[in-house]
């Protein structure tokens, strides 16, 4: 039976369990939640996905979810990418960052930090095949993928992304 959390003095108590309103896990977590984030490149291409749930539904981002417990966040980022995108070969590079981000999930704020990773795509790169919640997935030239992202923070962490495969000349 799941847990849910009473707003008010009701049954159970100002804190207790009723039937009222459901918890989020997100929100009462039992144990940390970490974000993982993929910048994807290939070539002078980055590629992106449409977000096909709330929050931000329609809008394009990297593909990224949460780690799993037992993983690296190093693991998690390839995992990620392997289900978002159906991509099997890449190389994890470099950790290029943290962003911590809020938003809304029903009636609770969620605080959640994304570790972030550049990755490069190896093998069969125009074979993608998203999730079944995802709108869409695509390669952009590296300057209409910057101009395509929501997320300022995101915009910036693919610069650096794009900086380190310069001065790596990859």
């Amino acid at each position: 039976m799941p847990a849910f959390r009473s707003e008010g003095g009701g049954e159970g108590g100002p804190f207790g369990v009723s039937e009222q309103e459901p918890v989020n896990p997100r929100a009462y977590p039992d144990r940390p939640y970490v974000g993982v984030g993929v910048v994807v490149f290939r070539g002078d291409e980055v590629l992106l996905a449409m977000r096909g749930k709330l929050p931000r539904r329609f809008t394009w981002s990297i593909p990224g979810g949460a780690q799993e417990v037992g993983e690296t966040v190093r693991e998690a980022a390839a995992r990620e990418i392997r289900e978002e995108t159906g991509l099997q070969e890449m190389k994890v590079l470099n950790w290029l960052g943290k962003i911590n981000f809020r938003y809304r999930r029903q009636s609770s704020l969620v605080l959640m930090t994304t570790e972030i990773f550049l990755v490069q795509a190896l093998g069969k790169t125009d074979d993608l095949k998203p999730e079944d919640w995802m709108n869409g997935i695509k390669w952009f030239p590296a300057t209409e993928a910057l101009d395509k992202i929501e997320y300022e923070d995101i915009g910036k962490i693919i610069l650096l992304g794009l900086k380190k495969i310069r001065s790596a000349g990859l």
